[in-house]
């Protein structure tokens, strides 16, 4: 009996001895369960997470989408994540700044600078704002060279224009404008003008002749030293490209109007006959005139003339989708009679305005 318990003995230990000590992975799978990190039960319901799903693992993009949900930002990590940074060399030069892509990387460079990196520096010609020339603009030796109109010099800049003169085109004979209180029994109210205004049904023309027609706070000689004197650019000025225009400083320009005293575009004077336009400006109204010495429309200040037009002529080329050659000449039927607000065209006189 005692040598069969032993026979039971050495057959159990020669099994236990031959068993495997790894077992197959279903096996294992239903000794010891084991948590998935990714695509487990309800994945598809939980916010996604970077660790999880782009660290520990490879992720998509669509899987990163679910991370930042937001397009902008999933592909700013996703271009980084994919094959790297490009931007991490820094390859964009004079303050450029670098945004990375798949296998490339795109250089946003400051003003005045062009190129892949941003290596190229744009010269200030003639093309590029008229070389910041206020008047005219030359290139010489690759270098932008700028010259005046007769009647003006090159400021310290070189780049503006001056004038001695105090008469010069576009400029008021005084450098002041006198504010004068008029009292007006008729509605008991203070009304603030110019001495050359036109007040109620009389026309004030002469500083001297204020008392003659309406009763002032003060006398003109009294307040001729006065801080009832201001300069002479007040604060309602037209706006022409972001800059103020005094009155007379801009004789050049033209105001289109509509059939209901509106205007609608503007223009610029050429010669005594012809305005220059835009194309799409003509075809806004079924007619119009033009007005050339105004300032203010609300006023009638008796420097504005009005003129008719006899033909309008648009480039043939003109797009009207696109825009592109978006120009035409306005023919008036009366000429331009030039004064100190509408005196200077923007072309040199010439015999035929087609050269201008």
């Amino acid at each position: 009996m005692s040598r069969l318990a032993n026979s039971c003995c050495l057959f159990l230990l020669f099994q236990l001895i031959s068993a495997e000590v790894f077992l197959q992975g279903q096996d294992a799978s239903q000794v010891l369960a084991r948590r998935r990190r990714a695509n487990s039960a309800f994945e598809e319901f939980r916010k996604g997470d970077m660790e999880r799903e782009c660290i520990e693992e490879r992720c998509s993009y669509e899987e990163a989408r679910e991370i930042f949900e937001d397009d902008k930002k999933t592909d700013e990590f996703w271009n980084k994540y994919f094959d790297g940074d490009s931007c991490e060399s820094l390859p964009c030069i004079n303050q450029g700044v670098c945004k990375d892509g798949i296998g490339k990387y795109t250089c946003y460079c400051m003003a005045g600078f062009q190129g892949v990196n941003c290596e190229i520096a744009i010269p200030q010609l003639c093309m590029n704002k008229n070389g910041e020339c206020q008047h005219y603009c030359h290139v010489q030796k690759d270098r932008v060279q700028c010259s005046c109109v007769k009647g003006y010099f090159l400021g310290e800049d070189k780049k503006s224009c001056v004038s001695h003169d105090p008469f010069k085109c576009g400029v008021r004979k005084s450098g002041k404008t006198r504010r004068i209180y008029i009292y007006q029994p008729q509605d008991n109210s203070t009304k603030l003008g110019n001495a050359t205004e036109e007040i109620g049904a009389n026309n004030v023309t002469d500083a001297a002749g204020v008392n003659k027609t309406v009763t002032t706070v003060m006398k003109i000689e009294d307040i001729a030293d006065d801080d009832y004197i201001m300069p002479e650019v007040a604060a309602q000025t037209r706006i022409v490209g972001g800059e103020e225009c005094p009155p007379g400083d801009c004789p050049w320009q033209a105001l289109l109007m509509n059939t209901e005293d509106m205007g609608f575009c503007g223009g610029t004077i050429l010669n005594e006959y012809f305005i220059l336009s835009a194309a799409h400006c003509m075809n806004q109204t079924r007619s119009f005139y033009v007005i050339v010495g105004e300032f203010d429309r609300e006023l009638d200040e008796g420097t504005e003339s009005i003129h008719k037009v006899e033909q309008v002529l648009t480039h043939k080329h003109y797009v009207p989708e696109t825009y592109h050659n978006d120009i035409a000449l306005i023919k008036l039927k009366d000429p331009i009679r030039f004064t100190p607000f509408a005196c200077r065209p923007a072309c040199p006189r010439t015999t035929s305005p087609r050269r201008c």
